[in-house]
C-alpha cells in the first residue's frame, strides 16, 4: 500500500504512481523492495525506509531509473 493510505491521508493519484513504481521495481529487480515477517513490520518499513536500489540482472534503461 502507498504511504498515504497507510498513514490514512487523503488518497490522490500519487498513490497510483507509487504503486506503479513498485511494480516496475519488482519487474526489473525480481524482488519486492521490502521484506517483512508480518503486516505491521511491512507497514513500518514502507513508512520509514526508502526502497533500496539493487543490482539488476539486466541493464536498466535510463527512463526506468528516472521513473524509480
Amino acid at each position: 500500500m502507498a504511504p498515504q493510505i497507510l498513514s490514512k491521508n487523503y488518497y490522490t493519484y500519487k498513490c497510483d504512481v507509487w504503486s506503479l513504481g513498485i511494480i516496475i521495481y519488482e519487474m526489473f529487480f525480481d524482488v519486492l523492495p521490502w521484506k517483512a515477517q508480518d503486516a505491521e513490520s511491512l507497514f513500518f518499513s514502507i513508512m520509514k525506509h526508502p526502497y533500496p536500489y539493487l543490482e539488476s540482472k539486466r541493464k536498466l534503461p535510463k527512463i526506468i531509473l528516472f521513473l524509480l
